[in-house]
């Protein structure tokens, strides 16, 4: 299941930075190796098939890589300016987020718990 999220991460060519300690985290290097990610059903096909050929470089972060997940350790000085960056959306009330959520929150909640639920359960 965690490779299937990782591989929808790389045919959208979107790469994910994960936090889940003060300095510690993981990294998915989410790269779409046709150049791009806004393509139809014919062509992510099409560029699928020749993945699967070997007629194209590889995901992982050099061209013949084939790893896109990583442990990585950051500097306390890279997490504090994080914070220091994000402490102003966080400190937010959440009674009244919850009251503001403009309709752009409501679609991006359905269609992450619509992906989840699809590929978890």
């Amino acid at each position: 299941q965690l490779q299937m999220y990782i591989d929808l991460c790389s045919i959208s060519n979107i790469s994910v930075f994960i936090l889940s300690d003060a300095a510690y985290g993981y990294y998915i290097h989410g790269r779409a190796v046709h150049g791009h990610a806004d393509a139809d059903m014919r062509e992510i096909v099409t560029s699928l098939k020749r993945e699967e050929e070997n007629l194209c470089s590889k995901r992982g972060l050099g061209s013949d890589s084939e790893q896109q997940t990583f442990d990585m350790v950051i500097p306390m000085l890279l997490r504090m300016n994080y914070n220091r960056i994000i402490a102003p959306i966080s400190n937010r009330d959440i009674s009244q987020r919850n009251n503001q959520r403009s309709e752009v929150e409501k679609h991006f909640f359905f269609f992450f718990f619509f992906f989840f639920f699809f590929f978890f359960f």
